[in-house]
């Protein structure tokens, strides 16, 4: 069993969604069953993987002319919705499998694993991100630009929960951006800003793991360099960095991670390291890091300015008379344009400091008006 797990291929066959399931079914079975399997396994191994679907360039792939696996793959995330709700999906995935550079987000659907009754939340997520990706405006064209450059290639079915995960907080962000010009969502934006927070620092954690790992292989007396080197490249950084933000995301109510994941063993991530990893997250709560990560968010400081923007224009109103003075007396000759300029400039400058300092305030007060 251990030599037919560990070489055989099945990239690019054409599996149906039932004999899909079944092959990641047999490796969560597996690896409860048999982990010292599992842990020999080559990467993509015995594991499933669509293959590559390339148009002819000079025909244009409408819905219906969807290939055979492309059908295949749009059928596992259409499940339980109407004909009338398939069609417009079905239109979305096509525009989408057709633009350029999608081949590695497409890989990164097709390597997540179903959580069995919970597909049908993972079902919604996949369309929640699609959606934010698809939509006629620059802002969401540059966010699709973005999420395929992130997408990669996917090598496991952890590191495509991981890159998932990754690409549902860039969706949660572009959507908080959204939510900013509705003056009622403080608290919502709020408790995103918290999660986004404790997830980048639940990030360094596992960053100086890895590096503390790294750095004890190197110190290992009677390795040579090579074996040192072939250590440091089978150090699983993505099962560590998974284990931290799948062990913690209740406790610490993490944004947008996966609800299942297969190898994080393999990372040697031990409770006591999560209690660790726990106490020092919550430690920051509330702390000079936290809030200023919040004023450096884009999206929040859009809300502090829409929701309070008389006050902002008050501020605004004195340093608008002084610069219409400046333009007048550059116009009259009394200031050469070197002067004008630089002047202009400092006016801007202090201008910019008043405002940090008022998002500042009012930030504070809509954090004791919503206490997390």
């Amino acid at each position: 069993m251990a030599r037919i797990n560990n070489v055989t291929f099945l990239a690019g066959n054409p599996l149906s969604e039932v004999a899909q399931q079944q092959l990641r079914d047999y490796w969560v079975r597996l690896e409860r069953e048999r982990p010292d399997l599992v842990g020999d396994r080559r990467q993509q191994a015995f594991e499933y993987r669509p293959a590559e679907i390339e148009p002819p360039t000079h025909v244009r792939v409408g819905p219906a002319r969807l290939g055979i696996q492309a059908r295949t793959e749009l059928q596992r995330w259409v499940r339980d919705l109407s004909p009338e709700q398939v069609e417009p999906r079905q239109v979305q995935w096509s525009g989408l499998r057709q633009a350029d550079r999608s081949d590695g987000f497409f890989r990164v659907l097709s390597d997540l694993e179903s959580p069995g009754a919970g597909h049908g939340d993972l079902q919604r997520r996949v369309w929640e991100v699609i959606d934010s990706m698809t939509q006629a405006t620059p802002k969401s064209d540059a966010l699709r630009e973005r999420m395929f450059e992130w997408a990669g290639r996917a090598a496991c079915c952890d590191r495509a929960a991981l890159t998932f995960s990754n690409l549902e907080i860039m969706t949660l962000v572009y959507r908080a951006e959204a939510l900013a010009l509705d003056g009622q969502q403080g608290a919502a934006l709020l408790r995103l800003s918290r999660g986004l927070f404790r997830l980048d620092e639940i990030e360094k954690i596992a960053l100086e793991d890895i590096q503390r790992r790294t750095v004890a292989i190197h110190e290992t007396p009677g390795l040579t360099p090579e074996q040192k080197a072939a250590r440091v490249a089978r150090l699983e950084d993505v099962e560590i960095k998974l284990a931290y933000r799948y062990g913690l995301k209740d406790r610490l109510a993490l944004p947008a991670q996966p609800n299942q994941v297969r190898f994080t063993a393999m990372a040697d991530v031990t409770p006591q390291m999560l209690d660790q990893a726990y106490a020092r997250v919550m430690a920051l709560n509330n702390s000079p890091a936290e809030f200023q990560a919040l004023i450096a968010r884009e999206y929040w400081t859009d809300y502090v300015t829409h929701t309070s923007r008389s006050q902002f224009e008050a501020q605004r109103a004195p340093y608008e008379t002084r610069q219409a003075s400046l333009h007048e007396r550059f116009q009259s000759g009394e200031l050469t344009e070197a002067a004008y300029q630089q002047q202009s400039a400092d006016l801007e400058a202090q201008l910019q400091i008043e405002e940090a300092g008022l998002i500042q305030t009012l930030s504070r007060q809509l954090l004791a008006e919503h206490p997390l």
